[in-house]
């Protein structure tokens, strides 16, 4: 999937024989990578995934430039929740420490922004400006190809089967 494929490219171009082994045919539907999209985003109540977009952004940014491929579509985001709402608290403080920015909507904010939506009155938000899809099938072929290029070597239809640790660690797989 796209984070083994990003995870394997990054091994590879930083000079680590790297070998991506992949149980099914590539392409196929059977993981959590596959279809049009995926949202991104800043706004996390965990803080440390609010910093970690950051770098998230650049990473992408880099990829679309070096395939020459639109991978992510800026449409912001709403996060929307009761007025008490802790979630929505942890996820401002988040944002702020992680020096993101970010809007805070009252539920008259939101009638007036979007009138098409109605939400209850006790609602409030948080808009993330930064919010967007990244094109899925397209980032996780443009992740390998950019492995292979970099001296990767992908093998599809073959499961692991076991894997033996130690100093030197030993793949089993279904063709080996």
């Amino acid at each position: 999937g796209i984070e083994g494929s990003a995870t394997a490219f990054h091994l590879a171009k930083n000079g680590c024989h790297t070998l991506l082994l992949e149980q099914f045919p590539i392409p196929h539907s059977r993981g959590s990578s596959h279809g049009a999209s995926r949202i991104i985003r800043k706004a996390y109540v965990q803080e440390h995934y609010a910093r970690m977009m950051h770098e998230a952004y650049d990473i992408w940014q880099r990829v679309e430039q070096e395939t020459g491929t639109q991978l992510y579509v800026k449409t912001g985001g709403l996060m929307v929740a009761p007025i008490t709402s802790e979630g929505l608290d942890q996820t401002e403080k988040s944002l702020t420490a992680a020096g993101s920015q970010f809007e805070q909507l009252t539920s008259d904010d939101l009638k007036r922004r979007f009138p098409d939506l109605s939400f209850p009155a006790n609602y409030r938000a948080i808009l993330d400006p930064e919010a967007g899809i990244l094109k899925a099938d397209k980032a996780l072929r443009c992740f390998q190809d950019l492995f292979v290029k970099s001296g990767g070597r992908i093998h599809d239809e073959e499961k692991v089967m076991r894997i033996d640790p130690g100093d030197v660690v030993t793949i089993h797989t279904s063709k080996s």
